[in-house]
């Protein structure tokens, strides 16, 4: 889905939050994962990711006992069909998700999020509260639980 047909605001979503589109409803914020997904599935909000969400998303199925290996490549081929904007790394967002990485002492992973967040003026969603912490400072980030 372009992002310029969308109507208003332009979310980064990290793993965290994708993850629970696929999980079970009894977890925590399940209702406000899917009422985001729900948002842009209606095209009243935009949502993109580094690429990498998909190997994040798909190594936390993995570990997941829940998920076999035809419910990992599902919900990986679900998440395609979505459409979010999957934004490749670049020069610009490899650079900001590097000095992220070193200012917040966390992965380079978590730093690409924030990064691509910096770099769209967009918030990012994440319902990581150990990465939210880290990156307590950074105003473009939200809890899923406060969004």
């Amino acid at each position: 889905m372009a992002r310029d047909t969308m109507t208003n605001a332009l979310y980064v979503i990290d793993a965290s939050v994708a993850v629970k589109w696929f999980s079970q409803a009894d977890e925590d914020d399940f209702e406000k994962a899917l009422r985001l997904q729900e948002l842009y599935l209606k095209r009243e909000c935009a949502l993109t990711a580094p690429d990498l969400i998909v190997y994040e998303l798909v190594n936390a199925l993995r570990y997941n006992p829940n998920f076999d290996q035809k419910d990992t490549e599902l919900a990986l081929l679900s998440l395609q069909k979505m459409g979010i904007e999957l934004a490749a790394s670049s020069e610009t967002l490899l650079k900001k998700a590097v000095e992220f990485a070193y200012q917040k002492n966390i992965t380079i992973y978590d730093a690409a999020y924030a990064a691509l967040a910096l770099v769209q003026r967009c918030l990012l969603v994440t319902a990581d509260s150990k990465f939210y912490k880290k990156i307590q400072g950074f105003s473009q980030v939200i809890l899923l639980k406060d969004w």
